[in-house]
């Protein structure tokens, strides 16, 4: 076993707004910084007020301030004692951080009748208030790199480029970076860097604020790590034992791999699983690998910490599996168009095939589809999902349900817990401590005596039903206190 050096984990504080927290990604860049710090054996936490729902990162680093929507008047609010909006656990966190990671004024930018004084009145009291809290702070500010509202966000970017943060240190004594997102030595900001119907980062685009990040900070983490007082960082990981071995699957189905880094004490047991061909066999980041064509790809699971790896063969052979097979497709959603359907909920870009309700915070909300369907005594339902919770607190209060055809299935707490009912009885369920924010494909097949819900070809829940009596119905989709973002992609019902 590899000796851990006596050095002190540093606490990183990330602190802004959404592209902090994450929408669309439960931990936005942090994960891939993470992964960076922990590849360089920088010895660090993620401390926070709040806490993401990223199982692919131990507990204590999936900690962040970061709150979709917030300003800089919103961040002062938050720390400043005696506001109707303190949060104690965010100025807790800055008390207990060494280093904090500043992205704030994209919804500044948003606010088109924000002076800039005013923003610049806001980000000197907003330091005030962190070196307030603890005065021995190295504080890192990030540039804007948004895809959104350009005039704005260059005008803040002018104005955060123009402060002397050198003189300010040197004068003050509190240590302030600028770290520059746009610069010349930076990672291209491309369009595909986004999703899109989104301004927040797509997974490329999340990986190159990492990487922005990383490179302006990790020589000082480190730096920092010698310097403060060493501590026991835990045992580093001697090994992998896993479930791992060569496997056949068909086209259209999947199976589950397991992986847990030993010793059972080790302090950081994430790893990572890629596949070398996937395009015949994908593996998502929790394991589950896809097949796609014939042929074979090699799965192999690193260790995040020290690089230690397995592998195994899967071959994709057989006939591709479609729970759609010999059905007549009776609705395409995947060519839909907003006046097919009625209720209040916003269709986002028709063209990328996607109906996404938007954050109604406590309101409820019907979709039906304009038409009634006839359905024989058995269906398909089809599609693509995903639910994003940045949180694991979200209980079942925060759903959404696709009702059809008697039968109706609902993903709760951002789509990690998942029910099948029928007029309000059980007939199954099923829950995971994992995020959904993949994008997997469900197929609810009903046929006279049983429902079962496939996921990428894996049945999931199954049940036995009564036989069903109506002769045409139309496809009901509802949800209550969206907390999370919900993504339903490729709709289609087969009769």
């Amino acid at each position: 076993m590899k000796k851990q050096q006596a050095r002190h984990a540093v606490r990183v504080l990330p602190l802004g707004d959404s592209l902090t927290q994450g929408d669309g990604n439960p931990s936005a860049y942090r994960y891939d910084l993470f992964r960076l710090y922990t590849e360089a054996d920088i010895p660090f936490v993620f401390t926070g007020g709040e806490i993401s729902a990223d199982t692919r990162m131990p507990e204590e680093y999936r900690r962040h301030c970061g709150r979709c929507g917030a300003t800089t008047k919103d961040l002062i609010d938050y720390l400043t004692p005696g506001d109707e909006r303190f949060i104690p656990a965010w100025a807790d966190a800055v008390r207990e951080s060494e280093v904090v990671l500043l992205y704030i004024g994209t919804n500044d930018a948003h606010r088109q009748n924000l002076p800039f004084e005013e923003f610049s009145d806001r980000f000197w009291r907003l330091l005030d208030l962190l070196y307030g809290l603890r005065g021995d702070l190295v504080v890192y500010v990030a540039t804007l790199r948004s895809k959104s509202v350009a005039e704005k966000r260059l005008e803040i970017n002018r104005l955060l480029s123009s402060f002397d943060f050198a003189e300010y240190t040197a004068r003050t004594g509190r240590e302030v970076h600028l770290v520059d997102f746009n610069g010349r030595r930076t990672p291209k900001n491309l369009p595909t860097d986004y999703p899109p119907d989104d301004a927040h980062p797509a997974a490329e685009g999340n990986r190159k604020l990492a990487e922005m990040w990383y490179t302006a900070t990790a020589r000082r983490i480190h730096e920092l790590s010698l310097s403060l007082p060493a501590e026991d960082l835990g045992a580093p990981p001697c090994g992998l034992m896993t479930n791992l071995a060569p496997t056949t699957i068909a086209p259209g189905r999947s199976t589950v791999f397991s992986a847990t880094v030993m010793p059972a004490n080790v302090r950081i047991g994430a790893v990572t699983w890629q596949s070398s061909d996937p395009a015949v066999a994908s593996v998502d980041e929790y394991g589950t690998v896809t097949g796609h064509k014939p042929g074979t790809a090699e799965i192999t699971v690193e260790t995040v910490h020290y690089g230690y790896q397995r592998t195994a063969t899967v071959t994709v052979t057989g006939e591709p599996f479609c729970a759609m097979a010999g059905r007549r497709v009776v609705f395409d959603g995947s060519e839909c168009r907003p006046e097919e359907y009625t209720g209040t909920v916003e269709v986002v870009l028709p063209e990328h095939r996607t109906i996404r309700p938007r954050y109604p915070y406590g309101n409820a909300g019907t979709l039906t589809t304009a038409k009634s369907f006839a359905l024989p005594r058995g269906f398909c339902l089809s599609f693509d999902y995903r639910g994003v919770t940045t949180s694991p607190l979200h209980t079942s209060a925060n759903y959404l349900t696709l009702e059809l055809g008697g039968v109706a299935l609902t993903f709760s707490a951002g789509g990690r817990q998942m029910t099948l009912t029928r007029d309000g009885a059980l007939l199954a369920s099923y829950s995971t401590d994992k995020p959904t924010f993949l994008c997997r494909h469900y197929d609810l097949v009903r046929t006279e005596n049983r429902v079962t819900l496939l996921r990428e070809g894996l049945p999931l829940l199954d049940a036995p039903i009564a036989p069903p009596t109506d002769a045409e119905v139309p496809l009901v989709i509802r949800w209550e206190r969206l907390w999370s973002v919900h993504h339903i992609y490729n709709l289609k019902i087969g009769g």
